[in-house]
């Protein structure tokens, strides 16, 4: 798989895709593809230095059989709410994606997050803290992308998830940013045909 693929209902990932080579990131254990957590470990430093508490990775890879966990149990506690279990399936996919749908799948995702004193009860609210705010200005320069920006859920198929990174290299990253692309718009530009 290349950086820029995109996985979605559309681009499934096969159950028994595992990508390589995975690094395990020592402090929160999670897996990550070695170039992307390379970059990520010059992220985490380098937003350290510059005076604040570093973003840690809560998650990276995830495997076939992880995310169909991850993706059932949101549809059973929708229907508990009261959805209807279509709806709840359909409902479910606009935050977590189906089985073999997941970009964490692919090793070059994460979900970041803050020392626990420090993250918002609300991930949303994540976009309120100075280590958002960092990252908005400097991520491109580590290779990351906001992977499901505002504004662009018509395109991604996915809600805006301040907290979701995703590992492109730096070069796509950077002229991304300068084209106000996502990746799904980027990668429908530029590599489609």
């Amino acid at each position: 798989m290349h950086k820029l693929s995109i996985v979605s209902e559309q681009k499934p990932l096969d159950a028994l895709y595992i990508p390589t080579p995975l690094v395990c990131e020592p402090i929160m254990h999670i897996w990550l593809m070695k170039e992307a957590y390379e970059a990520f470990y010059r992220l985490s430093r380098d937003m350290q230095d510059s005076g604040l508490s570093p973003v840690l990775g809560a998650r990276g890879y995830q495997c076939f059989a992880y995310q169909k966990k991850l993706y059932q149990n949101e549809v059973q506690r929708l229907i508990r709410l009261g959805e209807k279990s279509i709806n709840a399936y359909e409902k479910a996919k606009t935050h977590i994606a189906p089985p073999g749908c997941s970009e964490h799948q692919l090793g070059l995702s994460m979900d970041f997050t803050l020392y626990k004193q420090e993250m918002p009860n609300d991930p949303l609210k994540f976009e309120a803290t100075n280590q958002f705010l960092w990252l908005d200005k400097y991520a491109k320069e580590y290779g990351f992308i906001l992977r499901y920006p505002k504004e662009k859920e018509e395109v991604t198929g996915m809600l805006y998830k301040p907290w979701h990174y995703r590992y492109v290299g730096i070069g796509h990253a950077k002229k991304m940013e300068k084209l106000n692309l996502c990746l799904d718009e980027y990668y429908e530009a530029f590599y489609s045909h």
